[in-house]
């Protein structure tokens, strides 16, 4: 099922028996951004957006079903600065240009915890 705007609200899965059970639901707001999807377990995950009032960046932010977030802050240009939550692991991104090469740096954070106990960490 589409809105007027021809974005997907709901999606069925229709049985060989002819049966229909929903799949999916979204719900969006007057600009056109998800606000909230449900699976097909009926399960919620919600979508904010804000605005950084020091950096003026947009900050994403999705809660799940599980109550895990995923949390994405964007520089003003809207390149992606970090991503936290506890649904994702951390990382930070620095971008920049050297002799007209761009580049981009990614650094992770590993739980200090898991640092502690021995834990082995690569990073790729």
């Amino acid at each position: 099922m589409l809105d007027a705007a021809g974005r997907i609200l709901q999606s069925i899965r229709v049985g060989s028996d002819s049966t229909s059970m929903i799949l999916s639901q979204t719900a969006y707001d007057t600009a056109g951004e998800i606000t909230a999807k449900t699976n097909a377990l009926s399960g919620p995950t919600t979508f904010t957006l804000s605005t950084n009032g020091t950096t003026g960046g947009l900050i994403r932010q999705a809660t799940y079903p599980d109550g895990g977030t995923s949390i994405n802050s964007y520089y003003a240009d809207g390149s992606l600065k970090t991503a936290t939550g506890t649904a994702v692991p951390p990382m930070a991104y620095v971008y920049g240009s050297d002799s007209g090469d761009q580049y981009t740096i990614t650094t992770s954070w590993i739980p200090v915890a898991a640092a502690m106990s021995g834990a082995k960490h690569t990073s790729i």
